[in-house]
């Protein structure tokens, strides 16, 4: 943090520590449609949809094989919402995570089938969908165009109107672009493409599935099947007689299953 950005590592902890608890770190609330839709970016009532909204676009489609997947899952395990609330060990998990976790909006009690379903849709969304469109091979491709990417600002922001219009005086020297640049290129994580660790592989363990029941195979297998064709449309995406790929001046690929990884711990 101290060699890539404008500010100190300490000035980020502070930071993400209040974005944290001022409502990022809120579990329901920042649950993927719950969060776009208020924050005004789908189904607003204050104005006309967005043309293009590449991420949406993308991130939902996988999003919806992610919950696809968990539906599959949960439905094999509990025959109805009664198996769920019997379930000692899922209750002692929203106690502890609404108590000494001090986790933030995590379900009071976990007492349907569709409430699994929705805890664990988020949970791999946030280690797949949230995380790799601003991480990895985004980095490098995209976001390091400059001032495009938060490293960018190297200047305070400034607090009054008027001012100089240059905005080179906010941009990083030549010699600090190419050490972010380098970070950059180490965070895209080429040699995760087309791997076991890639989006698509997300639930293709054949030692988790080895304890699970057919159904859940044939889920895996599904997501799996799901993603490699949409990895594949990702992958043939160019541009259009405007020069423009969904509606932008460059090709964004930052969610193709194949490249983005589901994680970064495993």
């Amino acid at each position: 943090m101290d060699r890539v950005f404008g500010f100190t590592g300490a000035a980020a902890q502070e930071y993400t520590t209040k974005l944290y608890n001022s409502g990022s770190g809120a579990f329901q609330a920042n649950y993927f449609m719950t969060d776009l839709e208020k924050r005004g970016l789908i189904n607003s009532k204050a104005g006309p949809p967005l043309a293009q909204f590449p991420f949406y676009e993308d991130a939902s489609v996988i999003h919806d094989a992610i919950r696809t997947f968990m539906t599959s899952f949960v439905g094999s395990y509990y025959a109805s919402d009664a198996d769920v609330k019997a379930d000692v060990e899922l209750q002692a998990w929203a106690k502890e995570a609404n108590g000494p976790a001090k986790a933030h909006d995590f379900p009071s009690a976990i007492s349907t089938r569709q409430t699994i379903i929705d805890i664990l849709t988020h949970v791999a969304h946030l280690g797949s969908t949230a995380h790799h469109a601003v991480n990895t091979n985004e980095l490098l491709s995209a976001s390091s165009t400059l001032p495009f990417h938060p490293p960018a600002l190297y200047s305070q922001v400034p607090t009054t109107k008027g001012g100089s219009p240059d905005v080179a005086e906010f941009l990083p020297t030549f010699g600090q672009v190419i050490t972010q640049l380098s970070f950059a290129g180490l965070f895209a994580r080429p040699l995760l493409e087309n791997t076991n660790r890639s989006l698509t592989h997300m639930f293709d363990d054949p030692d988790m599935l080895a304890k699970m029941n057919p159904t859940t195979e044939d889920a895996a297998a599904g997501f799996k099947s799901a993603m490699e064709a949409f990895s594949d449309v990702v992958a043939a995406r160019g541009f259009d007689s405007r020069g423009l790929s969904q509606g932008m001046p460059f090709v964004w690929q930052a969610l193709d299953p194949r490249v983005a990884p589901y994680s970064i711990t495993v």
